[in-house]
């Protein structure tokens, strides 16, 4: 009797439909559901804000960061900015961004059960530790949406 192992690969093709945020669906009609939803319209309208994420526990863990909280640094321009923020952190009355905060760093921490906090500059925690965090963030923050416009320079180049 004779003995063979053979290996065989089985390639299945699926078609996914991808919202303008990023989000897959598995048919047209979910995902188009989905990108006429506040819940994306909220998303899409975050993203064009100058922003940054960073995981707390990476970079501020003597500030008591966990492995599910974030930081956000993140720079409105304008008043439709100001009023996306509110809407997307969902922030209480007195921790609400203002027509002050347009063009200035701010920053919003946001817990592991979806609670947010946010803090302005000259916040008094233990300074050091955070502005550390916020340098790495702040170049991050310069650097929103270039590398998007390079990338398509450089394919647009290739053609």
């Amino acid at each position: 009797m004779k003995t063979e192992i053979r290996e065989r690969k089985i390639i299945e093709k699926q078609t996914i439909y991808i919202a303008n945020d990023g989000t897959e669906f598995k048919t047209q009609e979910d995902c188009k559901k989905y990108e006429e939803s506040w819940t994306c319209t909220l998303k899409v309208s975050f993203n064009r804000i100058p922003h940054t994420k960073m995981n707390t526990e990476n970079y501020l863990y003597g500030w008591g960061g966990y492995c599910n909280d974030y930081i956000y640094l993140i720079k409105p321009r304008n008043l439709d900015d100001i009023r996306i923020l509110n809407t997307y952190f969902n922030i209480c009355e007195q921790d609400r961004f203002t027509q002050d905060d347009i063009g200035k760093e701010c920053v919003v921490e946001v817990y592991d059960d979806g609670s947010n906090r946010r803090y302005k500059k000259g916040i008094e925690t233990p300074i050091n530790d955070i502005m550390k965090s916020i340098a790495i963030m702040r170049e991050e923050l310069d650097n929103f949406g270039k590398e998007k416009v390079e990338s398509k320079t450089e394919s647009e180049n290739t053609l």
